[in-house]
């Protein structure tokens, strides 16, 4: 792998998630109050139950 590419990974890894933005991802846990997701990014997205209620 080249330096470059490992550049282009790491930049990747660094994205910001602005409020309002919609991404997709994968429900890994249901919980009784909220949603775990695997979004991709460095930590999960969850989803507090009064956003789905």
């Amino acid at each position: 792998m080249s330096e470059l590419s490992f550049e282009q990974m790491l930049e990747e890894s660094l994205k910001t998630i602005r409020t309002g933005e919609i991404v997709t991802g994968k429900v890994i846990d249901v919980k009784e109050d909220e949603i775990v997701l695997n979004i991709g990014y460095k930590s999960d997205g969850i989803i507090p139950r009064s956003e789905y209620g």
